[in-house]
């Protein structure tokens, strides 16, 4: 069940220094900058007047980020943009969030807008094969973007319709929000920002439960909470019906706020370092930050360390050259969710209201609860752990040659790498192994993945006229992804706790590599007249490597057109902007690798209340 949750900011604290250099003479002044009102980032980094777009496009301040105090960018845009939608998948530190830009598009498909970070695609996926994650089961993950610090986050833009992306291809087919780093500037000697903030976290509502009647049924008949034997095992099973007698009419019962006594109140620590600068040839900046949660559900917690370092260089009049990495290193600690017999939500929301669930462990120090079919919520969070870590680089450099206003020449490359370690543990006792037998189990995971990006555009403006022009751009594009997958599952505990995989008697292991290439070659040309009227035509082609060899081509078109008719009617100036626009596009998805022939996996038929079915079975292989 999701929970309701406060988030209360009590402590802020932002600071600017400037350390200037001694060296620099009196008479050196500080170059003032100012951004371009009504300009935004649109694809491939291309930048334009809001005013010439014939599509929908919406923009969001990197401040408005770091100011809702989410460590997940996609979370932050929450309620920053019409036509938006974001939806966390839970309430504990790191789970994921899915966005959608005007609804669901797919049914096997991905329907969330690529993510792109200063004109490179990056990986915003779930991987959960560990935890083993299901719409009923398993736990909450990361998706991939929570890796980067909201604090280096300059401006958002959202490009909403097949037109707005068009240029993408099939990656933007659901749009794109395109995210764009701070950056030095000018300015004498060394910037230095630093900023801290704490928050809490707090339920806000929980779900009526009865307090009137005690474990049992039919009003009329009292159960009492499984009883445990000298071996720390049940030999009763105890009941989760919660419609028995009244609780004051059985002697020695009372009734207990079980979700009330969970829950506790999250803390949210977020540290934020950055130096930067810059002269006549170039600029710098480079950042350090540290965020430290904890959940509300006990014994949760993320922590996420990152660093970046960002410069430009102007190498001639002509010539500029300019890098950027970013290192992550993300670590979760998360609780079993949802319809799950080890889960947190359903043996507390079934609870007897005359159940102490404080009371989680026998002596032995295994599992014990008020039915012993479920897991004590208390046992599962500090008995059950899923821990993942990731260390995530992301790295990219380009070039620009600006030979005139009519030709400029970018060419882009980057890499987009992690690595996920994740691993389940089930206690022995634990109800939520495979088996349902009690028996412990151990679940490791290693999943790789790395995504290259490969950019080379020309663009340019030409004026005919004094009233007519030509925006254009064209190039190709080449993106390459890789992934391993490495999945151990280790059953039957030989030493109760011991989380090795030699301690087990019963594996089932899968391995899983995949490889996808696209390459797509691109072109753009806007055309202005009397800046009242603009028309915009793009097209794209790409080949990919999951379809057929004979048919692995597509073409997308796209045509927008927008019109100030306030300038054209010569309306009053207090109309600052009348427009009209209109688009159409056409957009493509290729296949999934591997899914257009027949292929073998390991079978695996699991449901959330019983065994699963896994290869091989008795020793045969499937």
């Amino acid at each position: 069940m999701k929970k309701l949750t406060m988030s209360l900011l009590v402590v802020v604290l932002t600071s600017s220094v400037a350390i200037v250099n001694a060296q620099q003479k009196k008479k050196d002044t500080i170059t003032q900058t100012k951004e371009i009102e009504g300009v935004v980032v649109t694809a491939l980094g291309i930048k334009k007047e809001k005013k010439t777009i014939g599509y929908a496009t919406s923009q969001v301040n990197g401040d408005d980020l770091k100011k809702s105090g989410e460590a997940n960018i996609i979370q932050g845009l929450a309620g920053k943009a019409a036509g938006i939608q974001v939806t966390g998948s839970s309430g504990t530190p790191g789970a994921s969030s899915k966005i959608l830009i005007r609804g669901q598009k797919s049914i096997n498909l991905s329907s969330q807008p690529i993510i792109v970070l200063d004109g490179q695609i990056i990986d915003n996926s779930v991987n959960n094969n560990a935890g083993q994650g299901s719409n009923l089961a398993g736990v909450d993950d990361s998706n991939r973007a929570i890796d980067i610090n909201p604090d280096d986050i300059e401006s958002v833009s959202i490009l909403k319709g097949g037109a707005a992306a068009a240029l993408y291809g099939e990656n933007a087919r659901n749009g794109v929000i395109i995210y764009t780093s701070k950056k030095g500037r000018k300015r004498k000697g060394i910037g230095i920002d630093f900023s801290t903030a704490v928050s809490f976290d707090m339920i806000t509502r929980l779900p009526k439960l009865q307090k009137t009647y005690a474990a049992g049924t039919n009003g009329a008949t009292y159960i009492a909470p499984a009883q445990y034997g000298s071996d720390g095992f049940a030999t009763t099973s105890g009941t989760n019906q919660s419609w028995g007698p009244l609780i004051s009419s059985v002697t020695g019962l009372k009734a207990y706020d079980n979700t009330k006594n969970f829950f506790e109140t999250g803390v949210t620590q977020n540290y934020n370092l950055a130096f930067s600068g810059g002269g006549d040839y170039g600029n710098f900046r480079a950042s350090f930050g540290h965020i430290d949660q904890t959940g509300i559900i006990p014994n949760t917690s993320l922590k996420k360390t990152s660093f970046g370092v960002n410069s430009e260089f102007k190498l001639t009049d002509k010539l500029k050259a300019g890098a950027d990495v970013k290192f992550s290193n993300t670590n979760g600690l998360r609780a079993q969710k949802g319809s799950n017999i080890a889960g947190v939500m359903l043996s507390l929301l079934r609870t007897p209201a005359t159940y102490d669930l404080r009371d989680y462990q026998t002596v032995q120090g295994y599992n014990k609860n008020y039915f012993a079919a479920y897991d004590n919520p208390y046992y599962t969070v500090y008995n059950n752990p899923y821990k993942d870590e990731t260390n995530r680089s992301i790295i990219s450099g380009y070039l620009t040659y600006n030979y005139n206003k009519a030709l400029n020449i970018l060419l882009r490359a980057g890499v987009d790498t992690y690595t996920t370690h994740a691993q389940q543990n089930y206690s022995f006792s634990s109800n939520g192994n495979s088996t349902a037998d009690r028996t412990g189990q151990v679940v490791v995971d290693t999943y790789t993945q790395s995504q290259y990006n490969l950019d080379l555009i020309f663009s340019g403006l030409v004026n005919f006229t004094d009233n007519i022009n030509l925006n254009y751009s064209f190039g190709g594009q080449i993106i390459s992804k890789f992934g391993n997958d490495q999945y151990t599952q280790g059953s039957t505990m030989l030493e109760p706790n011991q989380f090795n995989l030699s301690n087990f008697t019963t594996f089932v292991s899968n391995n899983t590599d995949f490889k996808q290439i696209k390459r797509g070659i691109l072109a753009s040309a806007e055309f202005g007249f009397y800046d009242q009227f603009y028309l915009t035509l793009t097209g794209r082609n790409d080949w990919s490597s999951t379809l057929p060899k004979q048919n692995s081509s597509y073409f997308y078109p796209s045509v927008s057109g927008s019109w100030l008719f306030n300038k054209t009617l010569n309306l009053p100036n207090w109309v600052n902007l009348g427009k009209v626009r209109v688009a159409y596009a056409k957009t493509f998805a290729s296949a999934n690798p591997y899914n257009i022939v027949n292929t073998y996996g390991t079978p695996n038929y699991f449901d959330t209340f019983g065994p699963q079915l896994t290869s091989p079975y008795l020793g045969v292989g499937a």
